[in-house]
């Protein structure tokens, strides 16, 4: 349906695995963690997953010089079979947009909170973009 990002840079002299494990330690309070391929984490949201779609989300750690480090956290929602099946009553899928929407928002505030924990504790890089 809709997919987002969230950014976060970190300074920090914390080795690598160290710092990877912290922030897979901060996304548990979203839900379980996993490792994929890669050091990316895979955040079972099923808190965030509604009546015609699902969420997903998928952060990753990635080591920059002098000690930064960019977390980029994707997420996103994705249509299940009800959201097609209100394809056939629109009004419906109009809820379904709107929901979306507000469960968006909320995704996009506790990932945030999670960056900026993660930034105060380990110091904000500096901003290249």
């Amino acid at each position: 349906m809709f997919s987002w990002q969230e950014y976060g840079r970190l300074k920090t002299t914390t080795p690598f695995k160290d710092l990877l494990r912290e922030v897979r330690d901060k996304f548990e309070e979203l839900g379980e963690t996993h490792v994929e391929a890669r050091d990316e984490l895979s955040v079972d949201a099923k808190r965030y997953n509604g009546f015609g779609y699902d969420a997903k989300m998928l952060a990753t750690l990635e080591e920059g010089e002098n000690g930064e480090y960019d977390l980029k956290v994707r997420y996103e929602l994705a249509p299940n079979a009800l959201c097609i099946l209100c394809l056939l009553f629109w009004p419906i899928l109009l809820i379904v947009l709107l929901n979306g929407s507000s469960t968006k928002n909320r995704m996009r505030q506790d990932i945030n909170g999670i960056l900026e924990e993660l930034e105060e504790k380990y110091g904000r890089g500096r901003r290249d973009e």
